[in-house]
């Protein structure tokens, strides 16, 4: 079992002292840090999964802008990727540009 800590909440060590009182398991804790402050910039279309190298386009295009990106996602219909949130403009102008998006999110729109 993998129990993942974010510091010392309470609900963690509760859950810690359970699992470690439990001889059926053998406990292995990851320590984490939680950013704040993100946001999630998707782009949505029909038959992603048919386009091969999507994604990289999309973390190429935001790497060039210097947006960081912490997780990324995809979907048949989507792409994702979370930012910090101070990054949102900077990032859905870079990917209106990229895949040839108008204002309205609407190509040629």
């Amino acid at each position: 079992v993998y129990l993942l800590g974010l510091g010392s909440w309470a609900g963690y060590q509760a859950q810690k002292k359970i699992l470690e009182a439990t001889p059926l398991f053998e406990l292995h804790t990851l320590e984490a840090q939680m950013t704040e402050n993100c946001t999630v910039v998707s782009v949505i279309a029909s038959r992603f999964q048919a386009l091969p190298g999507i994604m990289a386009r999309l973390l190429a295009s935001l790497a060039r802008s210097g947006v960081p990106v912490y997780q990324t996602a995809d979907s048949a219909y989507s792409i994702s990727a979370l930012i910090p949130e101070a990054d949102a403009t900077t990032a859905v102008r870079i990917l209106h540009q990229e895949f040839g998006l108008s204002e309205t999110g609407i190509p040629g729109g």
